[in-house]
């Protein structure tokens, strides 16, 4: 008996452990995340007054499915591939636009009422950030098939190089009124404004230092192995 009441009190505290866990999934809106790839260079354009810009453009493969929930909210996750990070190469400014195609009909009607929307930087690193300035806005395609929420004038504040490693867009909707469930395709465009520009690009995916790291032991021990090889 006292095994089997044991073994309940165990099944218990796991189940309570795995429902908390889940709570914050349950209770908080949807999340879709997007991957940076190494391999493109964002695209480079100059503004005005020899201000550069570096702009990343994410879209999620196809439509999906895709409902708000009790949350009423939708975070837009960039994130840089496992074991990389995105570079900057000095303060800059950060512009930021997250997106929704609806494929709904011309006839439904979606509405944007009281929304707001927050961004979070992951894995920040040598830089602080400053949403003092920043503007918000969001708006609906008049057809009812877009939703946009875009943040601007946000500064990172920095006398030497920064990186993180993700960027979230949270949009929150407490009065978005859509069909539920609907489908979606989400967009998210990233804009890394660096001021006195020298026309070349300033951000880049660079492997994480710890990563670093791992390849470099991996290199050493393959020269020792090569080394010990040799002298047979």
């Amino acid at each position: 008996m006292k095994t089997h009441a044991l073994r309940a009190c165990l099944a218990s505290a796991v189940a309570s452990v795995f429902l908390l866990a889940a709570c914050p999934a349950v209770f908080a809106g949807p999340q879709i995340t997007m991957e940076f790839s190494p391999a493109e260079m964002p695209t480079h354009m100059m503004g005005a007054g020899g201000t550069g810009v570096d702009m990343w453009m994410l879209a999620t493969p196809g439509m999906f499915m895709f409902s708000l929930g009790d949350g009423r909210s939708i975070t837009l996750s960039a994130m840089a591939p496992a074991g990389m990070w995105m570079q900057v190469d000095q303060g800059s400014g950060l512009s930021l636009t997250g997106m929704l195609l609806a494929c709904g009909t011309t006839a439904d009607q979606y509405q944007w009422v009281n929304t707001t929307a927050s961004v979070a930087l992951q894995g920040l690193q040598g830089g602080v950030l400053s949403t003092e300035t920043a503007r918000v806005s969001a708006a609906y395609a008049t057809n009812g098939m877009g939703f946009m929420a875009t943040i601007d004038n946000l500064q990172i504040f920095s006398e030497a190089p920064w990186s993180l490693t993700g960027i979230n867009l949270t949009i929150n909707t407490p009065g978005l009124q859509p069909p539920e469930p609907f489908c979606a395709q989400a967009n998210m465009t990233t804009s890394f404004i660096q001021p006195q520009d020298s026309g070349a690009p300033h951000t880049l995916i660079l492997p994480e230092p710890a990563t670093l790291s791992l390849l470099a032991l991996g290199g050493l021990g393959a020269l020792l192995r090569r080394k010990k090889y040799l002298k047979r």
